[in-house]
């Protein structure tokens, strides 16, 4: 009964945070945070250091981050008034957290390796992903647009994402889509909450008194994700066409990650149809649009893609994988499993691993939302921990960058707007020294 309810309390989580909602449980419930196994590996890097953001001006939200190929750390920034307070996954998924708050422009950050402040980019959207390609143009994303910029931030190119043509063109299918949905949202509940009741009624058929401290823990659990549920099933039944609609189109401006080759680009963002998320590919001018990967499976918001090697390395956490395709979208190859300890080449929590990186030279680092980011070779075999970056576990962004050389290693902490720095272990000595 233990694995059931646990399994059923991950579920939950992955299935709030699919339609949109950051389903807040205890840590307990999203993945039990760094095991002891896994804090007694033996680790490359160490925390050392950590890049807080420029606030001159206001306050500033990380959205998104890359290292470029010269080792200066890219940060996109939204300024926001001073009523923003909060962040965390809320602010991260819905962008503002507070209703008072008020958007003051967006940039995208330049620092040192140190974390000095280099230079600031005033960005005319939206920007939710950055990235670097081979030549070391810049690549900047987000709500429905794109753009490229050489490494002193003038823009080369801009353009609407291709997926915006899909669902400005058809609107009709879009009304289909939302329709489909809505009653496939109004089911999934039914049949979840239906689930919760059954397991409720079986606690119930034994007298409370002969129940173990266990299993009123589970019974409490399950109660609470009951009403949860409820609320959730209610909530739904109130929904319109119009709202899911709009969904669809907010879902459809939102891009989870941008990344490109010496030819391609390729955006992620949310799938046409169902929950899931959908890789485009572009020209460097952004033209011929097409898609070519769908119903990747993710959740709290996340979809990590990366150009390597002439192929696409994606980090499917809802199936516990690092996945290759070809520039087709061609399922190569793909390694990894779901394990509780998150040893090796296993993945913990609810949705792991998360975000991805590879070097020139092949290392491809992995990154768990508990701040774990371990080496891999690009054919999936464990080479060892890499390092561990102070964070709160659960559901939410948890993307990494490595410097060239491989000395240091970038982990984002969404949560305080700041971005950990893991140093090889050598020069941490000399650091300390």
């Amino acid at each position: 009964m233990r694995r059931t309810m646990r399994q059923k309390s991950v579920g939950v989580a992955a299935g709030l945070a699919l339609i949109g909602f950051a389903w807040l449980a205890p840590t307990a419930a999203l993945g039990q945070g760094l095991s002891d196994a896994a804090r007694k590996q033996p680790t490359t890097h160490r925390q050392v250091a950590i890049i807080s953001l420029d606030t001159t001006g206001g306050s500033a939200k990380l959205k998104s981050f890359c290292v470029d190929g010269e080792g200066r750390v890219l940060a996109v920034v939204q300024r926001v008034s001073a009523a923003e307070t909060a962040g965390g996954i809320i602010g991260y998924l819905f962008g503002s957290s507070s209703e008072s708050a008020q958007t003051l422009g967006n940039e995208l950050h330049v620092y040192d390796a140190t974390g000095k402040l280099l230079a600031t980019w005033k960005l005319d959207f939206a920007a939710q992903a950055v990235n670097v390609g081979p030549e070391g143009d810049v690549y900047i994303a987000g709500d429905g647009h794109i753009a490229r910029y050489d490494a002193t931030g003038k823009q080369l190119a801009a353009s609407d994402a291709p997926q915006m043509d899909l669902v400005r063109s058809d609107p009709e299918g879009l009304k289909r889509r939302a329709e489909e949905q809505l009653a496939a949202e109004k089911q999934q509940w039914k049949d979840a909450l239906e689930q919760f009741n059954q397991q409720i009624a079986e606690f119930k058929k034994k007298d409370a008194q002969s129940l173990s401290d266990d299993e009123k823990l589970q019974l409490a659990n399950a109660q609470q994700m009951q009403k949860a549920y409820e609320q959730m099933a209610q909530q739904t039944e109130q929904r319109t066409i119009e709202q899911v609609v709009a969904d669809l189109t907010t879902r459809a401006r939102t891009i989870n990650a941008v990344a490109a080759d010496a030819d391609n680009v390729y955006i992620t963002c949310g799938a046409s149809k169902g929950y899931g998320f959908a890789v485009w590919r572009t020209d460097r001018q952004f033209k011929s649009g097409k898609q070519v990967i769908d119903n990747l499976s993710g959740c709290c918001g996340q979809m990590d893609v990366q150009c390597c090697k002439g192929e696409l390395v994606v980090a499917e956490n809802s199936r516990h994988r690092v996945a290759r395709f070809d520039r087709e979208g061609t399922l190569i190859a793909s390694f990894g499993k779901r394990d509780r300890d998150a040893i090796g080449d296993g993945f913990g929590g609810c949705c792991n691993p998360m975000n991805t990186r590879m070097t020139k030279d092949g290392a491809l680092y992995v990154a768990e939302d508990d701040g774990q980011v371990k080496h891999f070779t690009p054919d999936g075999k464990f080479v060892g921990l890499v390092g561990i970056a102070t964070v709160q576990p659960g559901c939410k962004s948890s993307q990494i960058g490595v410097s060239p050389d491989g000395s240091r290693v970038y982990y984002i902490d969404i949560q305080k707007s700041q971005i950990i720095v893991l140093a090889r272990n050598d020069l941490a000595e000399q650091k300390t020294n």
